[in-house]
């Protein structure tokens, strides 16, 4: 395998030494290559849940919402003090309906007292998964799993492959999404990066001109994936590209996330690898997740992890109608999350009828919350939201939000809600170049540092307003 790696790296031969020694590194404990122990255990448990009835899968969640409700109360000091404010014992929470008694999470709330949301059953708090998030809406956050819930998340991915024909294991992935990686001695705009141990070609979703498009379409096409996993963004401008070009690449799926998906994006991915989308909803955190129905249905929540509610501004349920998205986790023991405001609007169904599909889960009818423009730059770089939510998520302790505003090719305007901790001689610097791994070296970029962002009347403002327009002639291609 290593013999060969310099011809299987076409993109870049003159770091091939930097990437054997990547996947070296790699071969030990490779994430990918198998399920973790906690990961298949939790996907059995999906599958055993898939096609029982409504009655028997909202069952599943009154049970597992008892558990947490008593286990937050017990060891955690942020529910003890609200149970006690509101006179509650953990008994008083017997339905869904009942969690109305509680107050609506917010991210301000878990950022103010994050200590008091980690449970005392935590000893060593260093043997925790961090997560970090720059969020749709631009707000780092900080969250914690054990290896119980990074199965959990993972499973959650296993299914979603299930919905569409995947086998996770088994069939080669083409990644979408991130910034790109650098190697040692590498080109400014460096290609695919192949990992052999993982069976996967990772391209960034940044960075994305006409020519590094045309790299990413020469790599995939040596590669013979099987499907692409990856931001809805970053391959609609690979399709696209495949399009203006009158190429297609038939693959057998592709997976998309992290942000919108509009009617042109999946239409022009589908033309352009003649398979069908399948989309899914959730958030870095893990509080609430959704994959696209295989019948084009709506979005079937994993019930099995969350309740959901939808609420209106008082924090009453609408259910079936428009309202505040809230999620309280049924998995995540080390940092429970109850009504949980996920920063997202949109329609949740009741429980049943049966799909078309033949599942009964709950449903998510229609999301309002995540729709953002594309970043258009001078050297013809296009990013979209997924990747511009990047450069937050290692300042969660200095940026409250953050919205791009872009007028012109030559300037991108960043309005940032700063904490107290921001320091302008160390955090503009750094905010400077983190947006630049994405959107390259010659556009401008503003810092403007402000109060508050205003939002629009569904309550979220647009992470990314751009006046560019998206077939727009840049300076360089």
């Amino acid at each position: 395998m290593i013999t060969k790696m310099k011809d299987l790296y076409w993109a870049s031969p003159e770091i091939a030494k930097d990437m054997i020694g990547w996947c070296l590194r790699l071969l030990p404990n490779d994430p990918i290559a198998k399920p973790t122990p906690a990961q298949k255990d939790y996907h059995s448990k999906l599958l055993a849940s898939e096609w029982l009835p409504a009655d028997q899968l909202k069952q599943i969640q009154l049970d597992k919402l008892s558990k947490m409700i008593r286990h937050a109360y017990e060891h955690t000091r942020y529910y003890r003090s609200v149970f006690e404010e509101r006179k509650l014992k953990p008994s008083d929470i017997k339905t869904i309906e009942d969690l109305q008694k509680l107050p609506i999470l917010t991210k301000e709330i878990i950022r103010s007292r994050l200590d008091d949301f980690i449970c005392d059953t935590v000893t060593d708090r260093s043997q925790l998964e961090v997560i970090l998030t720059g969020g749709s809406t631009g707000t780092p956050m900080r969250f914690f799993f054990d290896k119980h819930m990074l199965g959990v998340r993972n499973a959650h991915w296993w299914r979603w492959s299930d919905f569409a024909g995947i086998k996770l294991f088994e069939d080669k992935m083409i990644y979408c999404g991130g910034a790109p990686k650098r190697w040692v001695n590498a080109p400014e705009n460096t290609r695919g990066c192949l990992s052999l141990t993982r069976n996967r070609l990772s391209i960034s979703s940044a960075n994305m001109s006409d020519k590094v498009l045309d790299w990413y379409i020469e790599d995939i096409s040596k590669f013979k994936g099987d499907y692409i996993r990856g931001y809805a963004s970053g391959v609609y401008l690979l399709a696209r590209r495949l399009v203006e070009r009158g190429i297609t690449i038939p693959l057998k799926a592709i997976l998309t996330s992290s942000d919108t998906l509009f009617p042109q994006y999946r239409a022009t991915i589908e033309k352009a690898f003649r398979c069908q989308v399948f989309n899914h909803y959730g958030q870095n955190e893990d509080s609430l997740t959704a994959n696209e129905c295989s019948k084009g249905d709506g979005f079937h929540i994993n019930v099995e992890s969350c309740v959901v509610e939808s609420v209106d501004n008082d924090g009453l349920s609408v259910t079936g109608r428009e309202g505040r998205l809230l999620s309280t986790h049924l998995e995540n023991f080390v940092m429970p999350l109850i009504r949980y405001a996920v920063g997202d609007v949109g329609i949740v169904s009741e429980f049943g009828p049966k799909c078309n599909c033949g599942r009964s889960h709950q449903k998510l009818l229609s999301l309002t919350g995540r729709d953002d423009d594309i970043i258009v730059t001078p050297e013809g770089f296009r990013v979209g939201c997924g990747s511009m939510n990047q450069p937050m998520k290692t300042m969660y302790d200095s940026i409250k939000s953050a919205q791009y505003i872009q007028e012109d090719i030559g300037l991108l305007h960043v309005k940032v809600i700063p904490t107290e901790r921001w320091d302008n001689s160390i955090h503009y610097p750094e905010l400077e170049h983190n947006i630049r791994k994405h959107v390259g070296k010659e556009i401008k970029i503003e810092i403007e540092l402000v109060d508050d962002i205003p939002r629009r009347p569904n309550g979220k403002y647009q992470f990314i307003v751009s006046k560019i327009p998206q077939n727009a002639t840049c300076q360089r291609q």
